[in-house]
């Protein structure tokens, strides 16, 4: 646990010389360090993170995938006579290349934070899906950057990287045409809360079925997968609630923030169904990644931004200690390939 804690030390120290940096040449010095503290521990991990093994397995070919982007990677590594460490290797550094390439400079101390606290533990677990969750985010930003091609080309290709791709889409609909006015927030928020806990149960029995037939299957059936979230239950899931929903009703009520409350609601909705489909987890923490660093862009003093910048840093860490304290998803202790040998 104590590596981790001081991972995160390092993250915030290193992405506030990016931001606060007077010269260039030391924000590009301050990039490349907290770059490679987050890619580093990742490229060389050893046997940690639920889905280690079986991404050694696909590369050896005793396992299947059906995403051909990822074949691609697994083929092309084996072609130039690396082994199954260079999958991680390589993975890693697109994840996190894409997470933060488009992200401005005086930004990364607020995105290299909140990535470290809402999404470092699903890039050791989830490849594929960490990946094609980064480029829906690269995709996003160039998107609202005017780079509408661009965007949905990246959107296209990280389909063939894992299907779950077809899952953020929704997010960026939702972050770019959908708005709600605060006074419908509070209204809205019950009428989620009724139909996932009153309604969604009696029809998930139907959706299990249909999803059954579909290669999703084993996020339904499979140990690894089901049961219930820890993680997101009792305390946490509460305390999380109330800050954001207090974030969301104190913000200036424009049109431009109004996508926030939307994006909020359907944080909402996602986390009460993972209660019933564990895998909508891991939409909600992206929904989450997105809207601390989107709802940090709305202050335009700053005072108000320090401010904010003080509740969302309570707000991660409640859940960078919930994982912690959970296992980190499978990566306490961690292990690298130099422990092993």
């Amino acid at each position: 646990m104590s590596f981790y804690i001081l991972l995160l030390c390092g993250v915030v120290l290193s992405s506030i010389c990016v931001s606060y940096a007077k010269y260039k040449e030391t924000q590009l010095i301050a990039k490349f360090i907290t770059f490679n503290i987050l890619f580093v521990p990742a490229a060389i991990r050893y046997g940690i993170g639920l889905d280690y093994f079986n991404y050694t397995h696909i590369f050896q070919g005793t396992m299947r995938v059906s995403e051909s982007g990822f074949n691609f990677i697994n083929q092309t590594i084996a072609y130039f006579g690396g082994n199954a460490q260079w999958v991680f290797i390589i993975v890693s550094f697109l994840t996190y290349f894409f997470f933060f390439q488009e992200v401005e400079t005086k930004r990364w101390c607020i995105y290299a934070p909140v990535f470290l606290c809402t999404m470092y533990a699903y890039s050791f677990n989830t490849l594929r899906q960490v990946l094609c969750i980064a480029m829906a985010f690269n995709a996003l930003l160039k998107y609202q950057k005017g780079k509408k091609n661009r965007a949905f080309i990246i959107i296209f290709l990280s389909y063939f990287i894992h299907k779950s791709a077809l899952f953020y889409i929704p997010i960026l609909i939702i972050v770019n045409l959908f708005k709600f006015e605060k006074k419908y927030v509070i209204i809205l928020f019950f009428m989620s809360f009724c139909f996932s806990v009153f309604i969604f149960p009696k029809l998930i029995r139907g959706v299990f079925s249909i999803i059954a037939m579909t290669s999703y299957s084993s996020y339904l059936w499979d140990s690894t997968f089901g049961g219930k979230a820890e993680i997101s239950s009792g305390l946490g899931r509460m305390l999380r609630y109330l800050v954001y929903f207090l974030i969301t009703l104190c913000l200036p009520n424009n049109k431009n923030n109004r996508k926030l409350s939307a994006l909020f609601l359907f944080y909402i909705t996602t986390d009460f169904l993972a209660q019933s489909i564990l895998i909508l987890n891991r939409i909600g923490r992206c929904v989450i990644f997105l809207y601390e660093p989107l709802t940090y862009e709305v202050y335009k003093s700053r005072k108000q931004q320090q401010l904010y910048f003080l509740i969302m840093i309570f707000c991660i860490l409640i859940l960078f200690y919930l994982d912690l304290h959970n296992g980190f998803y499978g990566s306490i202790p961690y292990v690298s390939i130099f422990d092993v040998r």
